[in-house]
């Protein structure tokens, strides 16, 4: 049984959040599809306007090709690529100790670096402190700590 046009605009829109944080949605059209697939039966101004009211953008992937993400979705996007450029410029030594990360940057650069960090929100951080040079990164145990070791090698 599908939903009709105007009932549940609020469970819709979860659908849509949903949906583009799970697979990249290029179009209205494609948009709709998948709704109706959740069972969900709306126009392109329906659509339209979810897409307005939620705030969703269009953004490149490393195709060039356009799709709709949330806006925190980008600018965690956003975040993890200046992290990447600031952290293979300015990082010269990162070590784990316990359920501490320390990251050694060239002098003046620890607290833009720290900055990216905490505005990605990664999980089992439980708090950052900068200083000149130094990164302090306290996480919930070894454990988490080690999770965010692997992610810092990656870059």
């Amino acid at each position: 049984m599908s939903r009709t046009e105007g009932s549940g605009t609020k469970a819709r829109r979860q659908a849509i959040r949903r949906l583009v944080v799970a697979g990249k949605i290029r179009t209205q059209n494609e948009l709709a599809e998948k709704l109706l697939e959740e069972g969900f039966r709306a126009t392109q101004a329906t659509i339209s306007r979810d897409i307005r009211e939620l705030g969703l953008i269009k953004v490149s992937d490393i195709d060039g090709r356009a799709y709709y993400t949330l806006p925190e979705t980008h600018d965690r996007l956003q975040a993890n690529d200046q992290l990447k450029i600031l952290y293979r410029s300015a990082v010269r030594k990162t070590e784990q100790a316990m359920n501490l990360v320390v990251i050694h940057t060239a002098v003046g650069l620890a607290q833009g670096v720290c900055a990216m960090i905490d505005r990605l929100g990664w999980d089992g951080v439980v708090g950052t402190l900068a200083g000149d040079d130094t990164i302090f990164i306290a996480t919930t145990g070894e454990e988490a700590a080690t999770r965010v070791m692997e992610v810092l090698r990656g870059i």
